[in-house]
Parts: structure tokens; C-alpha cells; sequence
């Protein structure tokens, strides 16, 4: 199944030849910031809810959490809000808000719900779109949805899948994209991933993302180092990107930076927060 699911991506995502990746409206934590968007098989429940629906079903309990992220030039700056429900039913359930302004001007809520068993996830987000491309005087409101799956193997490997803005997409900035991620957990006291992003609105030789990110955690220490690169297909832009957690209990927070190579002096700051209760 998993060889079928991953030969079906391929056939979608493969034949555009230039590689690519940008910061996205789905990367909007520290840590997915951080390890360049490469997030779509590592990502935590809070994280799954805008990088993976599948995966807010890994864990049990209840999370919340918060982001902040801003960049001066480019006015660019976005806020998310994220409660979630994995503990009172056998699916786990959450809501999200997003509120951004850069080149598009949106607001977003959505409602993610995913269930499975241990080795296999599914989950899907229905969402709410308010938004308008900068300078334009009228606003647009949508519904649309993403779905994605989670494979988790033996050896620390794991496989995510997802398809994202499955349906209207009259708004320029709803591209209809299809990602493939996979992590190696465990490697040398690493999680590393890579993720490939295949958006259908642009001509081939533009439609493919590259996501490369890496994490670090010492044994007994409550830090983490993030490390990510990115290439983004549409425009040939190359971002880098770090950053640092910290974890107590049940309290994790981060920081991060990000830097577009083609840009002097731009930088993308993110501060986010989440906890378990």
C-alpha cells in the first residue's frame, strides 16, 4: 500500500525538473520555519494541523498553541491560534485561526478531524478562506480542504502525504499542491527530513518545491537545534533558516529565523508556543 501511495505521488510530482520552496501559509511554527517547511512526516499535533491533518492523530491529550511571524520589508506578518482535542474519542479533532498580510491579505479557519492506528494515519481539514490579493478592494470567501496520510515504519522512517486546497481555488493564492515528505528519526540523535511539493498552477519547468530540514536534541537537554533550506520553484528563490527550542514538561517553545539568499537584509522572525494539558 505505502509503495502504491508513494508511486502515485511520483507520477504527479516528478515531471516538473526545476526544485523549489518558499515560506508557506501551512509553515507557521519555530520549528517548521526553522527546518525549511520539511515538516509533513515530523510534525506534532499542533503542527498538523495546517502541515498534515493525519498526523494530529499520533498523539493523545489535549494541545494548544500560538504563533507570531513577522519580516519588516514586505510588511509580511501572520498570527495562528490552535486548540485540539486527541483524547475524549478515538479521532482526534482541531481548530485552527490564521490571520496573515504579505503578498495576499487572508484570514483562515479551519476545522481538522484524523484517526487510524499505530503505523497509519489519515486525517483531513475543511477550511474557511477570507481573502484578497494585495491592493485589490474586493473580498473573497471560499471553502476548501486538504487530506493527507501518515505512514509510520520500522528503522525510524516515517512517510507523509498531502494534498492540499482540494477544492474552490478562485483565490490566486489557494494553489492546488500535492507534498510528499519522509523522516528519519533517530539518526545519530538527528530527525531529518525531506520533502518534495508539486503546485499544479504552474507550467512544469516551475512546479516543483525542494524542503530539506534537520533537528537536533542532546540527551537530558531542554534545547533543540533547527536547521532547513529551501528552493522555491515559481520564482527561483533559495531560503535559509534556523532556529532554537526549549521544553519543559509539558511547555515547548521556539524561536526561529529565515533568510531569502536573492534578499539582502530580509529576514523572517518566528516565535511560537505550545503546551499540553
Amino acid at each position: 500500500m505505502i509503495r502504491n501511495a508513494l508511486a502515485a505521488v511520483c507520477v504527479l510530482i516528478l515531471p516538473a525538473v526545476t526544485w523549489a520552496a518558499s515560506p508557506s501559509a501551512s509553515a507557521l511554527s519555530a520549528r517548521a520555519v526553522a527546518m525549511g517547511g520539511a515538516l509533513r512526516a515530523l510534525a506534532d499535533p499542533v503542527e498538523a494541523a495546517s502541515m498534515n491533518p493525519a498526523a494530529i492523530g499520533v498523539k493523545r491529550g489535549f494541545f494548544g498553541g500560538a504563533a507570531y511571524l513577522t519580516r519588516r520589508r514586505g510588511a509580511f506578518d501572520a498570527q495562528r491560534l490552535t486548540v485540539l482535542d486527541n483524547a475524549t474519542s478515538p479521532f482526534g479533532g482541531a481548530i485552527q485561526y490564521l490571520r496573515l498580510q504579505g503578498e495576499e491579505e487572508r484570514e483562515d479557519l479551519s476545522l481538522g478531524i484524523a484517526g487510524g492506528r499505530p503505523g497509519q494515519w489519515w486525517g483531513g481539514t475543511l477550511r474557511y478562506v477570507r481573502g484578497r490579493d494585495r491592493g485589490q478592494s474586493e473580498w473573497e470567501n471560499v471553502v476548501t480542504g486538504d487530506a493527507g496520510v501518515l505512514f509510520v515504519r520500522p528503522q525510524g522512517v516515517r512517510i507523509g502525504i498531502v494534498a492540499e486546497n482540494l477544492m474552490d481555488t478562485s483565490l490566486d493564492f489557494l494553489e492546488p499542491k500535492v507534498g510528499a515528505g519522509v523522516a528519519w528519526t533517530g539518526v545519530r540523535g538527528w530527525n531529518l527530513e525531506m520533502d518534495l511539493v508539486r503546485g499544479f498552477d504552474r507550467d512544469v519547468s516551475r512546479g516543483l518545491d525542494l524542503h530539506l530540514g534537520a533537528e537536533t536534541t542532546r540527551p537530558g537537554s531542554p534545547w533543540t537545534f533547527w536547521f532547513g533550506q529551501m528552493w522555491r520553484g515559481d520564482t527561483g528563490k533559495d531560503y535559509a533558516s534556523l532556529g532554537v527550542g526549549w521544553a519543559r514538561g509539558a511547555l515547548e517553545a521556539g524561536y526561529a529565523v529565515q533568510k531569502a539568499r536573492q534578499r539582502p537584509g530580509e529576514w523572517l522572525h518566528v516565535l511560537s508556543v505550545s503546551g499540553r494539558f
